[in-house]
């Protein structure tokens, strides 16, 4: 499966807005599985939104397992990560159970190609509830304008009162906060390794 255009964070996040408050939105992302790069997502998803986002590792959890993970709780956005390798029966119990993971908060199934393909034949059910709702993740590649990107770098510099290479400078040093906006600014300034 391939060729689904690509977007960005914001894009996608601008799709799901347009559901409206009370949809219960199923997302399935087709990126490259690294936990690095659905950081990189949840932070552009976290920069854009009033919810709060978080990543969910579910290798080696059980449907029930993931099922009281995601209510507690039921009202943030959360990306599942973790499905590569998961058995055809993980996904048939996935898919019996899906009921069970209806949530107020967006639920994105961070996937590759080939577990997106894992879930279209082992999970019909959920195939449907996510619908036609799958994108190929951008990364920072689309996020941002250079015009955007700066403007964004010197909000930050500002807000905070450092420059560019003091933040790098002090996440070499580990002396900075893992919050949101520290996150955001190495990615800005290419320096996700910092993360």
């Amino acid at each position: 499966m391939t060729g689904f255009k690509e977007f960005s964070g914001f894009e996608i996040l601008e799709r799901i807005e347009l559901r409206g408050e009370d949809a219960h939105s199923w997302i399935a992302i087709v990126a490259d599985p690294s936990p690095n790069n659905a950081g990189i997502f949840a932070t552009e998803l976290q920069s854009q939104s009033e919810l709060n986002v978080r990543i969910l590792d579910i290798e080696g959890l059980l449907p029930s397992d993931i099922r009281d993970k995601l209510q507690n709780p039921p009202d943030d956005h959360v990306i599942l990560i973790g499905f590569d390798g998961r058995s055809k029966d993980f996904w048939a119990s996935l898919d019996i159970n899906r009921s069970a993971f209806e949530r107020a908060g967006a639920l994105f199934f961070w996937l590759s190609h080939n577990s997106l393909s894992e879930l279209c034949r082992h999970a019909p059910n959920i195939k449907s509830y996510i619908g036609t709702a799958i994108f190929e993740f951008a990364g920072l590649k689309g996020a941002l304008s250079s015009q955007s990107r700066n403007h964004r770098l010197r909000e930050l510099a500002e807000m905070f009162g450092m420059s560019d290479e003091e933040v790098i400078e002090k996440a070499k040093e580990h002396r900075i906060e893992p919050e949101p906006e520290f996150v955001e600014w190495l990615l800005l300034l290419g320096r996700g390794d910092l993360v």
